[in-house]
């Protein structure tokens, strides 16, 4: 499948620590032809081979303590919507 965009969007008491700007120490990049790193989510871009797998880091910080819902992550292909995916949510709970 080419073209494919995988969305996570995460909850506002996390924030996402974007990696390519900051000096945090050793961080495997994730295999993609391009990442989208917004306030909220992470957009990224790739192909995808017959039966092959990807899995995708994305640092955060979790800024306040409390229970967030972590929405599932969808993945489609862009220019073909017959190829859509999407893995169920769940509650988060942060504790010191």
């Amino acid at each position: 499948v080419e073209n494919v965009a995988i969305s996570q969007l995460f909850p506002g008491g996390w924030e996402i620590v974007n990696t390519r700007f900051t000096d945090f120490g050793y961080f495997q990049a994730n295999d993609v032809t391009h990442t989208d790193i917004r306030d909220d989510r992470v957009h990224a871009y790739l192909n995808l081979k017959p039966k092959q797998t990807r899995v995708f880091r994305v640092l955060l910080n979790a800024s306040y303590l409390g229970t967030y819902y972590l929405p599932g992550a969808h993945a489609e292909a862009m220019y073909d919507n017959t190829y859509t995916a999407r893995n169920k949510g769940k509650w988060i709970e942060v504790v010191k």
